[in-house]
């Protein structure tokens, strides 16, 4: 099992990221909002990105790098195609994450998590700072 970590730059990456990204957290949530045009997908300081394994698109998350908060990093858009979650790919993509954000410089990430990844991100050694009952507020250092 190879996952690899792509930056989701030419038009067959971008096509994947958001069909990944507009299938897992909109269509199977019952929304249908999703706007692949946003301007933050093309933000300086975000970063898109597509995990593939063996080659098939599998996942997606979105890094932020914001200049008022130096060192941290904000994770958007994590997102598992359902027949490849449970199955570790969750918690790879994760780890190849925080590599590439130490890269840019990011010494702590922050997720507002869905409440029910909650337990996912806690088990990877992620903590509540806001416990708000729509999206907890979570974190953790790289390092």
């Amino acid at each position: 099992m190879e996952l690899r970590l792509l930056k989701a730059h030419d038009v067959d990456g971008w096509k994947a990221y958001h069909a990944i990204c507009r299938h897992v957290l909109f269509e199977l949530r019952g929304q249908e909002n999703y706007d692949p045009t946003h301007p933050d997908e093309h933000r300086e300081g975000h970063f898109p990105l597509l995990f593939s394994l063996d080659g098939t698109p599998v996942g997606t998350v979105r890094l932020d790098l914001d200049d008022a908060q130096a060192g941290v990093g904000i994770v958007r858009l994590v997102a598992v195609l359902p027949e490849y979650q449970r199955r570790g790919v969750g918690s790879a993509m994760m780890q190849r994450l925080q590599s590439f954000a130490a890269t840019k410089g990011a010494q702590r990430l922050d997720v507002h998590a869905a409440r029910n990844a909650v337990p996912f991100y806690e088990k990877l050694g992620w903590h509540v700072i806001d416990p708000s009952p729509d999206s907890p507020l979570m974190t953790k250092p790289i390092g």
